[in-house]
């Protein structure tokens, strides 16, 4: 019966069919002890044999016999050192969870609040788990299914330090991470393109592998700064033959010369930073052929997409207009405008009415391993 007459809350009835529920199993195990005794007592059991059982059935019987002893303490035990608890004194072994209470549990489909800290749930399925507020902190969710789980709010500060890498139906839908708390988590792989993580605590967050295109990491703390040389990347340094006044000449050129045109954007792999958000663009023009002394061949406008296949679909990222000088600038870039991906497309759009002669052009920002 209910420890009181009075009407049970619902988290006090559910405290109280898990109470019941694992003294159902503790008896069930206590019962199957007893017996394998009395078949030990009947006949000759050869050593090694008997080693293997005690030793498949000793983890189960201990944990169970620690829930018991929790939940008949009138003061239930703190946190033990090498273990972690859940809801009413219910352990849980650090790195890996009970085989009975993940049974149990799993039936139940409510974990929620429960302290779950380091525990490694790798593989699991944990597909409609009630998991809200439970603290996942360091969990090992590698490869767990949790399609239709209820999960933390994502600026609890429960997901610091956890580990979601091939980890199914945790992303949420709208694609929000505003705020979310995830320092030291391990995103490997996980694809983020698209999704607002503005403000987000990314610091020493591993997104190796990852995919960030397109999405809105303005105020996101964390990564390290990083510089995309656009101009070593597309035009490493080689002898060129241009055309001047009709008069072909070699020269050496690390420009942009032959390959940003106003009808020809440069394209290139982001294999530089994962995910890069901008800071700003620095641009060098140089006098071409058809400005000696007016700068006419500067640049005016340009943008700059990303997209997650060198063929797109192009996302754009940012539109700068320059100055009308030979001099190096730095333009700029708005702080919640879409991070890089896996392909960026810079164009030109406009010059000030001669041709496009780009000397240097580098992209600044941060970005995360």
């Amino acid at each position: 019966m209910p420890p009181t007459s009075r009407a049970l809350s619902a988290t006090e009835a559910r405290n109280w069919a898990l109470e019941q529920q694992l003294r159902e199993i503790e008896i069930d195990v206590r019962t199957r002890a007893t017996e394998l005794e009395r078949v030990r007592a009947r006949r000759v059991v050869p050593g090694n044999e008997m080693a293997h059982r005690r030793k498949d059935a000793s983890p189960c019987a201990e944990a169970l016999s620690q829930a018991s002893t929790a939940l008949n303490s009138p003061a239930r035990p703190r946190l033990d050192k090498g273990r972690a608890h859940g809801d009413n004194g219910i352990y849980f072994q650090r790195g890996q969870v009970s085989c009975a209470l993940t049974t149990r549990l799993n039936a139940l489909k409510d974990l929620s609040n429960a302290r779950l800290r380091r525990t490694g749930m790798s593989g699991h399925d944990l597909r409609n788990v009630n998991l809200s507020g439970a603290d996942l902190r360091g969990c090992d969710l590698r490869r767990a299914n949790l399609t239709g789980a209820r999960l933390p709010d994502w600026d609890s500060g429960l997901f610091e330090g956890v580990q979601l890498e091939g980890a199914k139906g945790w992303l949420p839908a709208g694609r929000d991470l505003t705020n979310a708390k995830l320092k030291s988590a391990d995103l490997s792989g996980c694809d983020l393109s698209g999704f607002n993580l503005s403000n987000a605590d990314l610091e020493l967050t591993i997104l190796r592998g990852a995919s960030l295109c397109g999405a809105n990491l303005q105020g996101a703390r964390g990564g390290r700064a990083v510089t995309v040389d656009v101009t070593a990347i597309c035009t490493p340094s080689t002898s060129r033959r241009l055309v001047v006044e009709g008069v072909q000449i070699a020269v050496t050129s690390t420009g942009l010369w032959n390959d940003l045109k106003l009808d020809k954007p440069v394209v290139f792999a982001n294999t530089e930073a994962c995910g890069i958000r901008l800071h700003h663009i620095t641009l060098r023009n140089f006098r071409g052929p058809t400005s000696v002394t007016d700068n006419n061949d500067c640049v005016r406008r340009m943008s700059v997409h990303t997209a997650q296949r060198e063929n797109g679909p192009w996302i754009p990222v940012v539109t700068l207009t320059a100055a009308k000088t030979s001099q190096e600038q730095q333009l700029a870039v708005p702080p919640d405008s879409p991070a890089l991906g896996e392909f960026v497309q810079v164009s030109v759009h406009e010059t000030y009415g001669g041709e496009v002669c780009v000397r240097n052009l580098q992209l600044h920002g941060d970005a995360w391993d």
